[in-house]
C-alpha cells in the first residue's frame, strides 16, 4: 500500500477522506488475511488505501511514543519552542538521544513512517502537501493524550506531535542514514543471493524486449497483483530462498505488470546508482555540456567510479532501453522518466533537488542510450550468457 501511494499519490492525499465502509472492509480483510491487493490496489481506490493507512496508524495498540517516555520528549519540545533559533545540529542530537531509548518495534515503525512522509515531499507538487501538512495528519499516532485531559492538554499533545514530527520528516536523512528501507532492505551486493536478483531482472527485461509492446509504460497495470509480485520477492531475498520461479511468473503475468515491478524494483534501490558525493558534480556536469560526445566522456568518469553491482544495473537497464526505443519505438522521454529518480539523488533532500534529480537522471539514461558502445565494454551477449560471480559482484 505505502509503495503504491508513493508512486501514484494525487492532489490532497490523506486530506480527502476515502469512503469509510470500504476502509472498514479493507481492514477486516487484512485481519482475516483475505485482502486481495490485486482487486483492491488501484488508482479509483487511492484515497481508501491511504485512509487505511491512516487507520491502521491511528488505532495501533499503543502510541509510537510509549506513555513512560512522553515527559523526555516533552522537555525536548519545550527546549525547542522556548529557543525558536536553536541550531538544528542541538535540536538533531535532542531528538536522536530520544529515538535511541524506544524500543525497538517503535523504533523501527518511527523510521518507517518517517521515511514514507518524507519520501512524498518530492511529490509536493502534485500533492500540495508539505512537511507540515503531513504532520497535522499523522501526529495522532505520535503520542496520546490522557483521557481525562482538559481540552488545553489535549491542544498542547497535538502541538507538540505535530512540532517534533515535522522536524523528523524535514531531517529524515540526518536522523535515520541514507540507508532507506527499500524493496528489499539492504544494498544489492550484500545479498547472498543476489546473483539470483540480477538474473530475475535479467529475465524480466528478456521477456519485455521479445512482446515487444509499444505501449508499455503509457497503460495503467495491474499494481496490485505487481506489488505482490515485489512483496513475494522481498520476502525470498530476505529468507535469501532460491527465486527460480521467474519463468512461471512470466507465463502467468501481464506484460504490463512486469514492467511496473521492473520500473519499482530501480525506484526501490536502497541508494541511487550514483553516490550521493557525485550529486553535485553530475548536475553540474549535465547543465554545463549539450548532449554529444564531450557530455559523454564526462560521464563516462562517474560510470568507471561505480560499483560492479551499480555497473551492472545501469548497464542492463541501458541496454533494456534501448532496445526498447530503438525497436518497439517507444518514446525516449517516456520511458526514461520511469526509471530516473533513483540515478542520482541529493544528500539532503528538498523540493528543488527532486525537480533536479528526476531531470539529470532523465539525461543520464539518454546520454548512456546514445553513447552505450563507448560507456560500457560489454555487450549484451557477454552479460545474457556468462553469470555472474561473487567476484564480480563483491
Amino acid at each position: 500500500i505505502v509503495l503504491f501511494i508513493k508512486y501514484n499519490a494525487i492532489k490532497g492525499i490523506f486530506r480527502v477522506p476515502g469512503n469509510q465502509l470500504e476502509v472498514d472492509a479493507m481492514k477486516d480483510e487484512l485481519i482475516a488475511g483475505t485482502f486481495d491487493g490485486s482487486k483492491r490496489i488501484h488508482k479509483k481506490n487511492i484515497n481508501n488505501l491511504a485512509s487505511l493507512l491512516k487507520k491502521y496508524f491511528r488505532e495501533l495498540e499503543e502510541p509510537l511514543i510509549p506513555e513512560n517516555q512522553v515527559n523526555a520528549w516533552y522537555k525536548v519540545y519545550e527546549e525547542i519552542e522556548a529557543h525558536k533559533n536553536m541550531p538544528s545540529d542541538i535540536k538533531l542530537a535532542a531528538i536522536s538521544m530520544l529515538l535511541e531509548e524506544l524500543p525497538n518495534t517503535y523504533y523501527s515503525l518511527i523510521r518507517f513512517l518517517t521515511r514514507f512522509l518524507s519520501s512524498l515531499l518530492r511529490l509536493q507538487d502534485i500533492t500540495d502537501m508539505n512537511a507540515y501538512n503531513l504532520s497535522v495528519v499523522f501526529a495522532p499516532c505520535l503520542l496520546r493524550h490522557p483521557k481525562q485531559a482538559s481540552p488545553h492538554e489535549i491542544m498542547r499533545h497535538m502541538q507538540m506531535s505535530i512540532v517534533l514530527l515535522q522536524f523528523m520528516i524535514e531531517h529524515c536523512t540526518q536522523l535515520f542514514g541514507h540507508q532507506q528501507r527499500a524493496l528489499f532492505g539492504r544494498d544489492v551486493n550484500q545479498m547472498k543471493n543476489h546473483f539470483e536478483v540480477l538474473y530475475f531482472l535479467q529475465h524480466c527485461m528478456d521477456y519485455l524486449e521479445r512482446k515487444g509492446i509499444s505501449l508499455l509504460y503509457t497503460r495503467e497495470p495491474n499494481y496490485g497483483y505487481a506489488l505482490k509480485i515485489l512483496r513475494k520477492l522481498n520476502r525470498d531475498v530476505d529468507h535469501e530462498h532460491k527465486i527460480n520461479y521467474y519463468k512461471h511468473l512470466l507465463r502467468s503475468t501481464h506484460v504490463h505488470e512486469i514492467a511496473y515491478l521492473l520500473s519499482v524494483f530501480y525506484l526501490e534501490l536502497p541508494n541511487p546508482l550514483f553516490d550521493y558525493e557525485y550529486y553535485k558534480p553530475l548536475i553540474s556536469m549535465i547543465e554545463s555540456t549539450k548532449p554529444g560526445s564531450l557530455r559523454a566522456d564526462l560521464l563516462k568518469v562517474f560510470i568507471n567510479r561505480l560499483s560492479p553491482c551499480n555497473l551492472f544495473l545501469l548497464h542492463i537497464l541501458t541496454v533494456f532501453l534501448t532496445s526498447m526505443i530503438h525497436h518497439i519505438h517507444v518514446d525516449m522521454n517516456v520511458i526514461c522518466s520511469h526509471f530516473s529518480a533513483n540515478i542520482i539523488k541529493a544528500p539532503k533532500r528538498s523540493k528543488t533537488s527532486a525537480l533536479q534529480e528526476d531531470k539529470v537522471g532523465i539525461e543520464i539514461l539518454k546520454t548512456c542510450i546514445e553513447h552505450s558502445s563507448t560507456l560500457f565494454v560489454q555487450q549484451k551477449d557477454v552479460w545474457c550468457e556468462t553469470p555472474l560471480t561473487d567476484t564480480t559482484i563483491d
